[in-house]
């Protein structure tokens, strides 16, 4: 369910930061030039202001590059391992399995995708790998099954379809909300967001 609802899940992260997600650019990092990422990165451009990707496979996404350029949405696309990162503030890791070579900001946000990755021991920022969710929207999976939790009946509805913007249909026709986020330790409670925040303003010098 975290990879369907990244564009919620951005919308959260900044609004724990208290920043206008609009206003805002985040970094994703990619591998895999596949239908589901591309649409996963064309959603996030509605949501913000700079779409940032990362990839060793340059050439097929500098082709979605010049492609979104012809209308007019604009992104950028990088594989230098040493700096693209380096300032991150939020990263969407969509099928990466480590940041092996990689020189990353390490008090940044990852929404992390891929079940196999695994993080550096000197990283101190939030690793965001599960959501909780508010349905705010009465659905027939609920009246049909009453006694079972509402959470895990919707991410089974999702996983019965193979289509992101199918899946994206779904989670729109719920008004489904972020409520929270998981780590490996647990929920990730808004004062480690104040503490991010605050690592991240003073290593780049935006304290006022």
């Amino acid at each position: 369910m975290l990879k369907c609802a990244i564009p919620e899940v951005v919308s959260y992260c900044f609004k724990a930061l208290d920043k206008n997600a609009e206003l805002e650019e985040i970094y994703i990092l990619v591998e895999n030039y596949t239908k589901e990422n591309i649409r996963i990165i064309e959603t996030l451009t509605e949501k913000v202001k700079v779409v940032n990707i990362v990839t060793t496979h340059l050439r097929q996404f500098q082709e979605l590059e010049k492609r979104l350029e012809r209308k007019e949405i604009y992104i950028t696309v990088s594989s230098n391992k040493r700096k693209a990162l380096k300032r991150a503030e939020l990263i969407i890791n969509l099928d990466n399995k480590n940041f092996n070579g990689f020189n990353v900001n390490k008090c940044s946000i990852i929404v992390n995708c891929n079940s196999e990755f695994s993080l550096s021991k000197d990283f101190e920022g939030i690793c965001i790998e599960k959501i909780n969710i508010d349905i705010k929207k009465i659905m027939r999976i609920f009246t049909e099954n009453e006694n079972m939790n509402k959470n895990e009946l919707f991410e089974a509805e999702l996983l019965k379809t193979s289509q992101y913007d199918e899946a994206r249909y779904i989670l729109d026709k719920s008004k489904m909300q972020v409520t929270g986020v998981v780590g490996k330790r647990g929920v990730i409670n808004l004062k480690e967001f104040e503490k991010i925040q605050y690592y991240y303003n003073s290593q780049f010098n935006f304290i006022t």
